[in-house]
């Protein structure tokens, strides 16, 4: 490198050689014996060990020259990287970033930081503090757990993030025990969702504070923690729900724990409900814009009059059935009996969630009612999740129903851990793409749970059908990506082994078999990227 003061060359030079003389071994090998020295021999060795010691005064001398020069290079090349970093962040692009961009990206941010991601925010930088203090809808969302221990701190909190949050709507989530009302009941004009899980007695204060105040609540979550589902007439804070259903721009309503609500219908596009089995028609019937829905079948008021006419319900597309009452065994049919739903692209039918309706068998005429909905409908599904307590008398009730959906891309058949076994080669024949009258032909996510009765032999040769060497021969036929089993008491051998060598075809394998429902978790056989 070329000395910037005089263009001449600022190598550093080596160390000049040692004299031979330094670096020649004792005489007589004396390193390697024990033999005493000559007195010549003696002189000798002291006028080496002289000139040594002198070269090593110089050598020393000057690695400290070279050490207090290299230093100085180190510095300075410390100090010019600190200058190229430092500029080069004040032309980061973040930088050039307007204000009102980085607002958005914070918020964006909220779902991953909580609520107190804008205080974090805040005490990166002067520039970010004041972008975050200018931005009231960092502070709009408010998701706080209060206890008798931290009522203090959330009402400092709740002070300061609604003095911050501006006229900005609010997004609020109550959990528990203490509700500080003269804080956020105030704000009612603001609330745009609102989610309650607080005890009765703190409803009752918000009664009087709420009244014509909600223009601009668009959901509710009310939840009403008790062991069992209570009617409105039993609910002693039904006038807070005549409050909410008073909002004009309500369209999302989720309620747990209460039912027999008012609630503004023609408004809804989102409900997740308990209802009687008999009331539920005339609750869709009203919904006419109801798109996505969850109901809690619970048990009917009045069963002995028949289902009300038919009717199609052309914008449901989503839909969850569960049922929660034990009698349930002998109804299922009568909540599928007039429905059409020709729109219908998710739906997910649970009977298993009342231990009540496990080992029972599925009566004929519900099969059929269900059957008939699905023929009725022919509904453009994509997604199917059944789950049966009560099982049907035999797989044929899945493939009547499943060839009414051509459109099917995920299917998962949950049959419970009962004495009896569903599925059978028969059902993976069906699904097989070579055979004439197969049904599924978009299938791509299959999962089964429970006690099935299929071999290893007809699973494998459906799969074989729908991986990408079969499928590039027919071209109407998608790619299975992904198979899970959770299977108990499978007849003869389990299916692992022969299912195995479709993982190096991408064939995306959970699996697991035991003799009852307990047993080591799902396998991960295969899992391609």
């Amino acid at each position: 490198m070329p000395c910037p003061d005089c263009t001449r060359s600022s190598r550093l030079a080596g160390p000049p050689a040692l004299p031979k003389s330094i670096i020649s071994t004792p005489p007589l090998n004396l390193d390697t014996t024990n033999r005493n020295p000559t007195s010549s021999e003696v002189t000798y060795l002291k006028d080496i060990i002289e000139r040594a010691q002198e070269a090593f005064l110089i050598a020393d001398e000057g690695s400290k020259q070279i050490k207090s020069v290299l230093d100085g290079w180190l510095e300075q090349r410390a100090q010019l990287l600190r200058i190229i970093e430092g500029h080069k962040t004040i032309l980061s692009p973040l930088r050039r970033l307007p204000p009102e961009v980085l607002g958005e990206i914070f918020i964006a941010y909220l779902g991953v930081g909580g609520m107190f991601a804008p205080i974090l925010l805040s005490h990166l930088c002067s520039r970010w503090r004041i972008i975050v203090l200018d931005t009231p809808r960092l502070w709009s969302k408010l998701n706080v757990t209060i206890t008798s221990s931290n009522v203090s701190r959330m009402r400092s909190a709740l002070e300061v993030y609604l003095a911050r949050s501006g006229q900005a709507l609010l997004d609020i989530t109550i959990q528990h025990q203490h509700y500080l009302s003269n804080l956020l009941a105030p704000q009612a004009h603001r609330w745009e969702h609102i989610n309650l899980n607080i005890p009765p007695d703190l409803h009752l204060e918000l009664i009087p504070l709420l009244k014509d105040r909600l223009q601009s609540l668009k959901s509710i979550t009310l939840v009403r923690k008790r062991r069992h589902y209570i009617r409105l007439e039993e609910y002693e804070d039904a006038r807070l729900i005549d409050c909410y259903i008073e909002a004009p721009k309500i369209t999302d309503v989720s309620v747990i724990g209460v039912y027999h609500l008012p609630l503004p219908w023609t408004q809804l596009g989102n409900l997740k409900t308990p209802v009687a089995l008999d009331k539920c028609h005339n609750m869709l019937r009203t919904a006419e814009g109801l798109t996505n829905w969850t109901v809690e079948l619970l048990p009917p008021t009045d069963i002995s009059h028949p289902p009300s006419a038919s009717f199609q319900h052309s914008r449901l597309t989503s839909l969850r059935v569960d049922f929660l009452y034990e009698s349930a065994a002998g109804q299922v049919g009568f909540f599928f009996s007039v429905l059409t739903l020709p729109s219908l692209q998710s739906f997910f039918l649970d009977t298993n969630a009342n231990p009540g309706l496990l080992d029972g068998e599925m009566h004929v005429e519900s099969q059929r009612s269900i059957v008939s909905f699905f023929r009725r409908s022919s509904p453009p599904l994509v997604t199917f999740h059944i789950s049966l307590g009560m099982i049907p008398d035999s797989d044929d009730f899945f493939v009547n129903c499943l060839q009414c959906t051509p459109k099917l891309v995920d299917l998962q058949i949950d049959i419970g851990y009962s004495n009896k076994t569903m599925i059978t080669d028969q059902f993976m024949r069906r699904l097989n793409a070579k055979y004439p009258n197969f049904i599924l032909p978009n299938l791509e996510r299959l999962s089964l749970i429970g006690c099935m009765r299929f071999t290893s032999k007809p699973i494998a040769a459906m799969v074989a059908s729908r991986m990408p060497a079969a499928t590039s021969l027919t071209g109407s036929v998608a790619i299975l990506q992904r198979l899970s089993l959770d299977l108990v008491r499978v007849h003869k051998s389990s299916p692992m082994e022969a299912l195995r060598p479709f993982i190096s075809d991408g064939l995306h394998l959970q699996c697991r078999v035991t003799g009852d429902r307990t047993g080591p978790p799902l396998s991960h056989l295969g899992c391609p990227m």
